[in-house]
């Protein structure tokens, strides 16, 4: 079972890897995607705790997705699925980034000169 200071934790890494994203990931795809788990732990958490989040923490989350959302170039058309549940890559990266996204999925992304 999960403490609070543990949704605190993970919330404070879900908050740095948007950040991260929000300037150009810097880092392959299959290392965002591991990265990206962290949402999916949050999302278990959540579900151990029956969804029930101090209001503060809450908003902070949904704060933290809105952004990441407008980060996304989604690649399917499953909208009834939860965003970290569907296939995305990220709008924008590192040369690195980029490179890895066209040739795992033939899709070109912004170039963020770091």
């Amino acid at each position: 079972m999960c403490n609070l200071n543990n949704i605190y934790s993970l919330l404070g890494a879900w908050e740095d890897l948007v950040r991260e994203c929000t300037v150009g990931y810097d880092s392959n795809i299959f290392e965002f995607d591991y990265d990206f788990k962290i949402r999916a732990d949050i999302a278990e958490v959540l579900s151990a705790q029956n969804g029930e989040l101090d209001e503060q923490v809450s908003r902070r989350l949904k704060e933290i997705d809105n952004d990441f959302l407008k980060l996304l170039m989604f690649l399917d058309e499953r909208e009834e699925l939860l965003f970290w549940d569907r296939k995305f890559v990220l709008k924008f990266g590192s040369k690195e980034y980029a490179s890895s996204v066209f040739e795992t999925f033939k899709v070109t992304v912004e170039i963020l000169e770091q």
